[in-house]
């Protein structure tokens, strides 16, 4: 990190913006007391970054896309600054090394490269020889995950944030990117609309409002994918076969009850919200609304932003259409039981005088939830407000209790759990015997995994628990198949690094999950116990005595108590992504999740066929944690053996506004989603490069010798990737060694790769700018010169096209003057002979009338002549 000095821009921690660029202004104390001024305001030594000129350059660089590991400063104020500038420039996205995307959440799709996800980007990233796409797109990332088929490779690809992140958008845009790419022809086409319509209907029905979310999943989800060669030909990307889906911890309590900011599951509402009125009727009664149903009633009714409850249940039409269950028959095998569940969460009960038992205060809605479960309203009403057990023994009798109010509200919550989470059950089943392939699918597949996200919440329970838990045993498999690969690359290669071992998130997972005394083995234990020995504060008392000392020390480095006065009912787990304090209200019942021998066996006889295919679905054996346990199990022994990419959606802001960057937020996630841990881990040991890739960064540190290898060279130079793979060896040891870096600092591999660890690469970084920068040196004094030199011969060109103007002027100038004497001369002739022609003219003009004159004077002579005649003639006769 550069020296702290005045005048040195730094970033500096931001309570509310995470962290901000600043400059020293004043430095006080020495060592680890010194003390800082920035804009006035003093920050400890902790509090602040330098920043080197060449990393502002690179965030700079980054801001448009690209790889968050090319910033060899991976301080998480570095990532942050990143990550802002990348979202702010309408880009949001970010690559993490070869296998990881960083997606931000822009909550609009219009941006200036398009939306995040649409069919023409997908275009743009088919498979096509020669291609070489940016690395920063989940696109790419599932485009890896398709070459690696025609490998024989399986694949996962891994997409975690926390709710409102865009994890559900990001994986549905991956599975369209599979269908532009591979599902586009014959039948394939048809089986991707299939697999698109049932994770709608899977999501209208787990998913569901929060105040983080206006659509949350409330449930995981890994979909695989199985292909088979394309019909088209061997050259095209190869087609959708079948899918597949596993889901896990679907959020039960969610039908009993939710906070007042959030809604229940979609699904409800869409009932409430359907077109046909007669069915509304049928199911829900005469004029009945949401508003008119308990469960629906304590969150907003209202619609919310991008959720259309008519829309969803047009939706769940079309999904359960095309996963085999027809419109005509949609009432009776679906919408029956989520009406039923809507009226059993209407029955309430009142203590009955005398004894502890209660009764029902208004039968009417176990009438209506009777009718639609095909049961009789006094059985249903039976097993609302009583509870029967058998003795102990073989031949036992059966004895029933009555149940007090809040007893009975529980068997009345639990039966409504247990009916949706079998219909949910069922209708994931019904996808995957719609969707699996034909012809087997043994062959390599490509998987989708949408993870919960890490929670942390003001109040935490058993849900955020397991959901926590899966993010450490998912963030413990990334953490050990990195260093891994690494490891085994560096034992591949030859090189002998000492691969630190980062502090790592197993002992917190060891804590969880202990076969002996892990909390969830605890938990176990303590639903096993009978009675009221089975009870939350058994559960943290045993908790307490097995991880705190009588003297209140911690026993094991990841528990603790919360201090006094705090709430007693809580405990303190510390996570790879920051501690979270749990409550453990409820949680031996909902570890439990099963209903009454007596309401299994009621439902499993009922007369509505629908119902007793749910009741009679097959349930996992045990507690809710030992089924998520094997799960999740079987879940990281299939990631472990393929190859894995990650998706880390990040949200910007708590308002889901457009362009609001909400610093602190971005910086909690940066931790809560492992990409500050990820980047610790890379900064822990060498940052692996491709000899072509290395060259491509740093061969400006060893030009001549590339330029005499490209001359040398028997193929076509077409960049340092196409050399052969010793000449690029050669030439990345003798850039090592020019840059006089040691062994722990630099090794080259046999084959493959150079080994470098961030400090060597901000160093080598530093040395191919300063040589890039002399030689733009020397460009733009060249470049100057030029200038100069052409205004040179310009003024030159200008003077003598200036003689040669002034030449001619005067040429012209005589010309025109010869030309005006001779033009005078002809006018001077012209006058002339026009004077010599007037006098003619004259002249003529005077014969003419002389002889008119002439002429006029002999008519008259001749007029008296013959007058005088006339008259003379008269005489003689006379």
């Amino acid at each position: 990190m550069p020296e702290l000095r005045i005048g040195a821009r730094v970033l500096r921690a931001d309570p509310t913006e995470g962290w901000t660029l600043g400059r020293i202004e004043g430095i006080a104390g020495t060592g680890e007391a010194v003390r800082v001024v920035i804009d006035g305001t003093t920050y400890v030594v902790d509090q602040v970054h330098a920043m080197d000129p060449e990393v502002e350059r690179l965030v700079a660089r980054a801001a448009s896309g690209g790889d968050l590991t090319e910033v060899w400063d991976y301080h998480d104020s570095v990532a942050h600054q990143v990550l802002k500038a990348c979202f702010l420039s309408g880009h949001c996205t970010l690559a993490l090394g070869e296998d990881m995307a960083i997606v931000v959440n822009p909550y609009t799709t219009a941006l200036p490269g398009g939306a995040v996800y649409s069919a023409d980007r997908a275009r743009r990233y088919m498979a096509k020889p020669l291609r070489a796409p940016p690395r920063d797109h989940p696109y790419s990332l599932a485009e890896k995950a398709l070459r690696n088929l025609s490998q024989g490779r399986s694949s996962n690809i891994i997409v975690t944030g926390e709710s409102g992140a865009g994890k559900t958008e990001t994986a549905k845009g991956i599975l369209e990117f599979f269908g532009e790419v591979s599902g586009a022809h014959g039948a394939a086409r048809g089986l991707h609309q299939r697999v698109l319509s049932a994770g709608l209907l899977l999501e209208v029905m787990g998913s569901a409002k929060t105040a983080r979310n206006d659509n949350s999943s409330r449930f995981g989800r890994h979909i695989t994918l199985y292909f088979e060669p394309s019909a088209v030909g061997a050259d095209a990307p190869p087609q959708l076969a079948g899918a597949e889906i596993t889901t896990y911890l679907l959020e039960q309590s969610r039908v009993a009850g939710h906070a007042s900011t959030d809604r229940t599951f979609h699904i409800f509402y869409a009932l409430c919200a359907a077109p046909d009125a007669a069915l509304r009727e049928r199911l829900l009664g005469h004029g009945k609304k949401a508003e008119h149903f308990q469960s629906l009633r304590p969150g907003t009714i209202a619609l919310v932003r991008g959720v259309s409850d008519e829309a969803n249940f047009a939706a769940v039409q079309r999904g359960l259409a095309e996963v085999g269950i027809p419109p005509a028959q949609q009432e009776e095998r679906f919408w029956r039981i989520i009406a039923a569940v809507l009226h059993l969460m209407n029955v309430e009960f009142h203590p009955r005088s005398g004894d502890d038992g209660c009764v029902i205060r208004d039968m009417r809605g176990v009438e209506v939830a009777a009718r639609l479960l095909g049961l009789e309203p006094s059985i249903l009403a039976a097993l609302l407000t009583t509870a029967r057990m058998k003795e102990p023994g073989k031949g036992g009798a059966t004895i029933t209790t009555e149940l007090t109010v809040v007893k009975a509200v529980a068997a009345r919550d639990g039966i409504a759990a247990f009916l949706f989470s079998r219909l949910f059950d069922a209708v994931v089943a019904r996808c995957n015997e719609t969707l699996r392939p034909a012809r087997g699918g043994d062959g390599a597949t490509v998987a989708l995994l949408d993870l919960f996200g890490f929670e942390a919440f003001e109040k935490n329970y058993f849900e955020q628990l397991l959901i926590n838990y899966a993010n450490e045993a998912v963030q413990n498999a990334f953490y050990t198949k990195l260093f891994t690969e690494l490891d085994h690359a560096c034992r591949d290669e030859g090189v002998s690094f000492a691969l630190p071992r980062v502090a790592d998130n197993r002992g917190c997972l060891e804590l969880l999950e202990g076969a002996r005394a892990g909390v969830l083995r605890h938990l176990e234990d303590t639903c096993k116990l009978s009675g009221l020995k089975a009870s939350d504060q058994a559960f943290l008392t045993a908790l307490r005595e097995r991880y705190i000392g009588p003297m209140g020390q911690k026993l094991n480095p990841y528990f603790a108590v919360p201090k006094p006065p705090a709430r007693e009912e809580t405990f303190i787990l510390t996570h790879y992504a920051g501690s979270v304090e749990y409550r453990v209200d409820g949680a031996v019942a909902k570890n439990k999740s099963a209903v009454k021998p007596d309401v299994a066996a009621a439902l499993k006889a009922s007369a509505a066929a629908a119902v007793r295919d749910v009741a009679e679905r097959e349930a996992g054996d045990g507690y809710v944690t030992t089924q998520f346990k094997q799960q999740l199990h079987e879940l990281l022994a299939a990631i472990t053996s393929t190859e894995v990419y990650w998706v880390r959606c990040i949200k910007p802001n708590a308002v889901k506004k457009p362009g609001a960057f909400d610093g602190a937020l971005v910086l909690r996630q940066l931790h809560h989603n492992a990409i500050i841990p990820t980047l610790k881990l890379l900064r822990s040991g060498p940052k692996r490069f491709a000899f072509g890739d290395f060259l491509s960064r740093f061969g400006v540190l060893a030009r001549p010798q590339l330029v005499a290898a490209a001359r040398s060279s028997a193929t076509p130079f077409t960049g340092a990737s196409s050399l052969p793979v010793p000449l690029q060896r050669d030439l990345v040891t003798h850039i090592g060694r020019a840059a006089s870096l040691p062994p722990d600092l630099f090794q080259t591999g046999a084959y493959k790769y150079a080994f470098v660890v961030p400090e060597a690469v901000g160093a080598l970084q530093r040395a191919a700018d300063a040589k890039l920068s002399a030689a733009a040196v020397v460009l733009q004094r060249a470049g100057r010169a030029l200038p100069a030199r052409f205004s040179l011969s310009v003024r030159h060109a200008q003077r003598a096209l200036q003689l040669v103007r002034d030449k001619r002027a005067r040429e012209v100038a005589e010309r025109e003057a010869m030309l005006e004497q001779m033009d005078a001369a002809r006018r001077a002739e012209e006058a002339r002979a026009a004077a010599a022609r007037q006098k003619v003219n004259r002249h003529v003009a005077a014969r003419v009338d002389m002889m008119r004159t002439i002429e006029d004077d002999r008519r008259e002579y001749m007029k008296k002549a013959h007058r005088q005649i006339a008259l003379w003639e008269e005489v003689v006769a006379k």
